[in-house]
């Protein structure tokens, strides 16, 4: 699962997350759930909306039967408290870690990776769809008719970010699949 977020000026805020299901170390790939949320909050931050994403995308992975799942994204500091599982010393951040943690048993997270922004073009587009346009959208892959030109666009986006993640760590689950949140 790829995931990212962001903050203009720090108002508003956006987040982007998509899952891609991946066959085997090698591919093919496929992005089966994309998610661009628009956070107008006064109180949205990019911390903020960087944890969002990953909350979002981890809520996707479950509702979709996802598991296990690998998280890429461009927060390091979210993806260090995630392997350390130390969660964050501001207190308005510790509610969105709590609700994390429990979302990570159930979709059964099998690694954490940090990714520049290069590497995690998708998230980083859907993140700035949300901020450019205000709005907030979700779309599955049995939508893919009605939004085919967001399909091809975020599949372009995509081989990118999966070919780098799997080159740089080949990892797939026993059965041959991996699913990776974005």
């Amino acid at each position: 699962m790829f995931f990212d977020g962001g903050c203009r000026g720090n108002r508003p805020g956006g987040a982007g997350a998509a899952v891609v299901r991946i066959a085997g170390d090698a591919g093919p790939y496929q992005v089966v759930w994309a998610g661009s949320m628009s956070y107008a909050a006064g109180t949205t931050t990019n911390n903020i909306a960087e944890n969002l994403g990953l909350l979002t995308g981890l809520t996707a992975c479950g509702k979709l039967g996802n598991s296990p799942v690998h998280v890429v994204g461009g927060s390091e500091m979210i993806i260090r408290q995630h392997r350390s599982r130390h969660p964050p010393k501001a207190a308005h951040l510790k509610p969105i870690y709590w609700t994390r943690r429990r979302l990570i048993a159930k979709v059964q997270v099998a690694s954490w990776h940090h990714h520049l922004r290069e590497f995690n073009k998708m998230a980083d587009w859907l993140a700035n769809q949300a901020m450019d346009s205000k709005r907030s959208s979700q779309v599955c892959l049995k939508q893919e008719s009605s939004t085919a030109g967001l399909w091809r666009h975020l599949k372009e986006l995509a081989g990118g970010d999966v070919g780098h993640w799997i080159l740089e760590y080949g990892i797939a689950n026993p059965a041959g699949e991996a699913n990776v949140g974005l």
